[in-house]
């Protein structure tokens, strides 16, 4: 690794701006990984190497800290441009830094600068990089620039796009060659993301060096990066076209001034001048699964295409980047996301060309959108290729198995998997007893040893999760008949029954001791279920409305025994999270 030094350095910035995340909340394990992190550099590198790790070490630090100390006055003036904009929320960009808008700002379009004039609470939002909220009072002056231009000119190509191909296959195309998704249905999101592809409505490297290899056709290499810059302003500066951007300029130059071009340095470098201008982009799930891609590309793809030689060139080329864009970012990914689709390598192989041909023909239908007849020509084709994309989904959609949802532990399980298969590549056979012990807590993790229930609150009303040994039962008031629905809840609490109560009352009888009734549901707002001790006939748990009654230990609660009928402890039922266990005929309150 130090062969690469700014490998190293990357992640050197990476730890600390995880620390600087860490460092309010939970500041013991932020110590704990700094130590360990230094004490580890300090014991293998030299002590010149040492100085620089220590040095990206703190600029990772400080340039996360430096995003979010901003400080401003609980009534202020800011001057901010406005970067996205919906029915429930306003993003506005100030000094570089994200925040969160409230109050009516109909009159403002996305892009343009405005001056506005109320009150600043601080609230840091890691994830998204929002420092805080800002409470509108008053607008004051509005003005325009370049950006805010190209921002009103993507409006105008949307429409134009509408008026020549309809309003949902103009939806896709700016989707697609643009990454303007808002518009798109959320059943065409469904479908992209059933296949594993929801990266072509997202702009990505992908994106990138297609229009870029388009440029180098027609322009000098200075105005290919020119007309590249332009492309990543228009489509938002997402952080995957600015990594793809900044790794083609090293790439060419590199020949140019005839250095070696090293894939795994212009990718860390790429990552480091990100994270000093966003640091809250290591959150960020986009920007990992474009570095992650990269990463496993480079290091597989050779490999992949040599043992799939005897495969056709193309069929070998999509296969290959494929299997070696998810070699990395699957782990991520079923970490994150939570879902894994069995279409995505299908997707990959047959569907990757025509979105390669619809973000090429989207950009010259944007060239040519000022001459209003070689706009619609354009548009032709775009119709016939957005059509047959959607026939080529809806046929890819019923040939593979619906997406299946991952429980987190599963998830950790793989990645173990990843760092133990390492492991014994470089010698440490030992470690192969360590998923056989992993794969056994997983086993006891999912089985019930006392009698549980479940309030949940789901899509389309409320339901109950009836746990006992390794059965779990889920009881809803409604019938549950979407599949991604389905695959979801059996993916997150190990459903392997579902019933409901919608049109009859339901019962269930728990290890001959105690009898869940479940009656006809009362309305989507009413929930009413008894749990009685078959032998006394007495109520243990009494579910109504949206509240609870129930003999119990409250562990919360310093174990209070709390009465049944003293409404004065009544409990309030928190929408999505009750979890009660049976034990000794008393309850027992997870929460």
């Amino acid at each position: 690794m130090m062969e690469k030094p700014l490998v190293c350095f990357f992640i050197s910035m990476i730890i600390g701006d995880l620390c600087g995340i860490l460092l309010n909340d939970f500041l013991f394990l932020d110590v704990a990984i700094a130590a360990s992190f230094l004490i580890c550099v300090f014991l293998i590198c030299e002590k010149k190497f040492f100085a620089f790790m220590m040095l990206f070490f703190i600029i990772g630090f400080s340039s996360l800290l430096s995003y979010f100390g901003v400080g401003l006055p609980v009534e202020s003036e800011l001057n901010v441009r406005i970067i996205n904009k919906s029915q429930f929320y306003t993003t506005a960009s100030y000094i570089g830094r994200k925040v969160s808008i409230n109050g009516n700002l109909k009159n403002v379009d996305i892009g343009q600068k405005v001056l506005l004039k109320g009150y600043f609470n601080k609230s840091t939002d890691y994830d998204y990089g929002v420092i805080g909220n800002y409470k509108v009072i008053k607008i004051g002056s509005k003005s325009n620039d370049f950006i805010s231009i190209l921002y009103t000119f993507k409006d105008k190509i949307h429409k134009k796009f509408n008026s020549e191909i309809g309003e949902e296959l103009g939806s896709e195309i700016m989707a697609i060659a643009f990454g303007d998704s808002a518009q798109l249905s959320q059943d065409s999101k469904n479908d992209f993301k059933g296949l594993g592809i929801v990266y072509a409505i997202c702009v990505s490297g992908l994106h990138m060096l297609i229009v870029f290899k388009v440029l180098r056709l027609c322009l000098s290499l200075e105005l290919s990066i020119i007309g590249g810059i332009i492309y990543t302003l228009f489509t938002g500066c997402q952080p995957s076209t600015v990594r793809a951007l900044i790794m083609i300029i090293i790439l060419k130059y590199s020949k140019k001034l005839s250095k070696n071009y090293d894939v795994y340095s212009a990718l860390s470098l790429a990552g480091m001048l990100l994270v000093l201008l966003k640091p809250y982009y290591i959150l960020d799930v986009g920007f990992m699964l474009s570095f992650l891609a990269t990463l496993g590309i480079a290091m597989f793809y050779k490999k992949i295409s040599k043992a799939l030689y005897k495969l056709p060139k193309r069929i070998n080329e999509s296969l290959s980047i494929s299997l070696s864009v998810q070699s990395l970012s699957l782990p991520y990914a079923l970490f994150t996301l939570k879902s894994f689709s069995f279409g995505s390598i299908l997707g990959n192989i047959f569907l990757v060309p025509i979105f390669s041909i619809l973000v090429v023909l989207g950009n010259v239908a944007l060239v040519a959108s000022p001459v209003k007849m070689l706009f619609g020509i354009i548009s032709m084709p775009i119709y016939m290729l957005l059509t047959a994309l959607n026939g080529g989904i809806s046929i890819l959609l019923k040939l593979t198995p619906p997406m299946v949802y991952i429980p987190p532990i599963y998830a950790i399980f793989i990645m173990y998997l990843y760092l133990c298969y390492i492991l014994m590549r470089k010698g440490y056979k030992s470690v192969k007893y360590g998923p056989m012990l992993f794969f056994v807590i997983i086993l006891i993790n999912q089985y019930s040893f006392l009698p549980g229930m479940s309030y949940l609150q789901l899509k389309n009303g409320y339901g109950f999760l009836v746990k006992d040994k390794w059965n779990t039962i889920l009881v809803s008031n409604y019938e549950i008949k979407d599949s991604n629905e389905r695959q979801e809840l059996k993916g997150k609490f190990f459903v392997n029954k579902f019933v409901n109560n919608a049109q009859n009352s339901y019962d269930i009888l728990v290890r001959n001791k105690y009898l869940i009734i479940i009656p006809k549901s009362q309305g989507k707002n009413k929930t009413i279920l008894k749990v009685i001790n078959v032998k006394d006939k007495n109520n243990i748990i009494y579910f109504y409305n949206d509240g609870i009654k129930y003999y119990g230990i409250n562990c919360l609660q310093n174990y209070d025994i709390i009465n049944e009928d003293s409404s004065e402890k009544k409990s309030n039922l928190p929408k999505d999270d009750v979890d009660l266990e049976i034990i000794n005929n008393k309850v027992l309150v997870l929460k």
